[in-house]
């Protein structure tokens, strides 16, 4: 994937300025950065549900922007996507709900797709809860759900949008270990988007830090660690004084007051 000089603005402020990165295959790729820097609409963009204001995103080599409507979802095909809150069907069970994709998107019988979602509930750990609906499992579990379903297509690529946002250390471990070995098994090109950063970085292959509009950092881990940069140094360390401000820009308080 080749994100090429981006711009987008949402009304008058400005998301990226000139944003450019690559994402390789077969690798994990973590995005990072502080909250507001615009790593989810990133995701939204690489899908085709937003576009850029100019600049260009090319996925295997098609642009983006320019796919008709039949082009782009045939390329949303080979792209798992897990969203942030899970977005499970709330009355559906667990076995319709990572069914769903293979009934809208294929043409296979009942027993084909009965194997299939039973395979990627093993791989996830819950093909003993394939009746039960998402209410009645903890948010970690919808969260592993939610997984089997991004894979129930067996994508080329697969986006995560907070993964591991409210999991228990051992949901967490469980998560971590399934993003590394999923991507491993299954030839996958990974996309993660979390403020997990530690447990994100000792999964990931390549790292794009997002801050300021633009691309302040694009490396290996190693290397994002070993950087002397300051404004990277500041987000790996959690300082609050640096080039990345906590205020949301605004006139001076006294004004307000």
């Amino acid at each position: 994937m080749e994100i090429n000089n981006v711009v987008f603005r949402r009304d008058q402020r400005v998301i990226y300025d000139g944003l450019t990165a690559s994402v390789p295959r077969g690798k994990i790729t973590a995005i990072v950065g502080p909250s507001g820097t615009g790593k989810t609409t990133l995701l939204r963009l690489i899908s085709g549900q937003l576009n850029p204001d100019a600049g260009n995103i090319s996925v295997d080599g098609l642009s983006v922007r320019l796919l008709k409507r039949k082009a782009l979802f045939d390329l949303r095909r080979r792209m798992g996507m897990l969203f942030q809150s899970g977005a499970l069907f709330t009355e559906l069970s667990v076995f319709e709900n990572v069914a769903f994709p293979l009934r809208v998107h294929t043409d296979l019988d009942d027993e084909l797709i009965r194997l299939v979602v039973s395979m990627k509930l093993e791989a996830v750990g819950l093909r003993g809860a394939l009746d039960l609906i998402p209410s009645e499992l903890s948010g970690g579990m919808q969260r592993r759900v939610a997984l089997a379903r991004a894979i129930a297509l067996d994508p080329e690529m697969i986006m995560y949008d907070e993964p591991f946002v409210g999991q228990d250390p051992i949901g967490l471990g469980v998560l971590l270990s399934l993003v590394k070995r999923l991507n491993q098994a299954l030839g996958l090109t990974s996309v993660v988007v979390s403020h997990d950063l530690q447990e994100t970085l000792s999964i990931a292959d390549h790292v794009i830090m997002i801050a300021n509009t633009r691309v302040a950092f694009e490396g290996s881990p190693q290397d994002m660690r070993l950087s002397e940069d300051s404004l990277v140094q500041q987000f790996l360390h959690g300082r609050p004084d640096g080039p990345v401000h906590f205020h949301f820009p605004a006139s001076p308080i006294e004004d307000a007051l």
